[in-house]
């Protein structure tokens, strides 16, 4: 008879017992050994542009074999709102989450957000993603613009006329 199953630990112990209708019995106590894989660190969202002073959520998950291996999650932004869980997704894989609600300035731009995983066995991953981070207000080679791209319901009025002669605009929503 051969069996094969999933463990939900790394060391798990079980008992064979075989009854012969005889009424003879045995018994062994197996030790078995799992092996503990990890998935890569992912984060999401991987590749959204961060509108400068706007929380956004960003989420870092991995997947791990075992257990008592679960891993804890940590940021490069300590400064910010973070919620962390760990589930069971099924029989022997388990994940942990973590959310960091994130509100980025204008020198976060082109910046790492990075996401380490530490687990108990002593084993670290990390993933990391690239800030893009658009401005409310941005620069060209005329001045200073606002960026219509976030304000599609918007409305543009001539106003007046500033005190070096410029046009000034108003935005209304």
């Amino acid at each position: 008879m051969e069996m094969t199953w999933i463990l939900d630990n790394a060391h798990q112990t079980i008992t064979c017992e075989v009854k012969h209708p005889s009424g003879r019995n045995a018994s062994k106590i197996v030790s078995l050994q799992g092996q503990c894989s990890v998935t890569k660190v992912t984060i999401n969202p991987s590749s959204e542009e961060f509108l400068e002073g706007v929380e956004k959520d960003v989420v870092c998950s991995v997947s791990y074999a075992c257990q008592e291996h679960r891993p804890d999650l940590s940021w490069n932004y300590g400064d910010m709102k973070v919620s962390s869980e760990f589930k069971k997704r099924g029989s022997g894989s388990w994940e942990s989450r973590s959310t960091l609600t994130f509100k980025a300035g204008a020198s976060d731009h082109n910046q790492a957000l990075k996401c380490t995983a530490r687990f108990t066995n002593g084993q670290i991953q990390e993933g990391y993603i690239t800030l893009k981070v658009k401005s409310e207000f941005s620069q060209n080679e005329r001045g200073p613009f606002f960026s219509l791209q976030f304000c599609m319901a918007c409305q543009i009025r001539y106003e007046d006329k500033d005190i070096f002669g410029k046009a000034v605009l108003r935005v209304y929503r």
